[in-house]
């Protein structure tokens, strides 16, 4: 009898947790700037801002959502787009930190990559960073972020309901989506070639460096 009513217990638990989930979809706005320029040279400088309100909009629900302490983990990565092997050339860059960080992370000799580091104000997240290539090259500065799942215990913040199981999206919205972000140079390239959409959910940008 007392397993009966475990089994049954367990069950309401599990039932109850299955229907409490909530799935969110962020979009992360960025500018890059100059805008829409295919081709810089050696000791220019490509600015880098970005700004989450505190309160922002699910898209999914269209509600609001508080995320004055949550740490969205998110990671930029600058490619090579002309070399045949996986290069991730951080060193190829000078770096200013005028609001928030690029911090870099190097996971061997060929591949590094960077933590973004925004900095609170009064009411959003706002990162200012420029970036000055020293190498020549072709080069994609593109995004992500390191997980989506809000029970993870290095990222556990619950934006709601602490009852329910939390998960979410991040898109990266590069200058409101106004252009392709020289696209064509992701398909000249000799590396595997992502999706236009996959390329712009990114918020990619893809450049010359002379």
């Amino acid at each position: 009898m007392n397993k009966f009513i475990l089994i049954i217990f367990s069950t309401l638990i599990f039932s109850c947790r299955e229907e409490c989930v909530k799935d969110y979809d962020f979009s992360i706005p960025l500018t890059l700037s100059p805008l829409l320029k295919d081709t810089f040279r050696i000791g220019d400088t490509l600015w880098l801002s970005s700004e989450i309100p505190f309160k922002l909009q699910d898209r999914k629900s269209k509600a609001y959502v508080d995320v004055t302490n949550f740490n969205f983990l998110i990671e930029s990565f600058i490619s090579r787009l002309d070399t045949t092997v996986f290069n991730y050339p951080v060193s190829s860059f000078k770096y200013i930190n005028s609001i928030g960080k690029l911090n870099i992370i190097n996971l061997n000799n060929e591949i590094s990559y960077f933590a973004v580091q925004y900095q609170n104000d009064n009411a959003s997240k706002k990162l200012k960073v420029g970036l000055i290539p020293t190498k020549a090259g072709v080069y994609n500065l593109h995004f992500s972020y390191l997980t989506d799942n809000l029970d993870e215990g290095f990222n556990k913040v619950q934006l709601f309901d602490e009852k329910c199981s939390e998960s979410f999206e991040i898109s990266f919205d590069m200058n409101n989506s106004s252009d392709d972000f020289n696209y064509h140079f992701i398909k000249q390239s000799p590396q595997p070639i992502t999706t236009a959409a996959g390329y712009k959910r990114d918020g990619s940008y893809a450049f010359i460096v002379k």
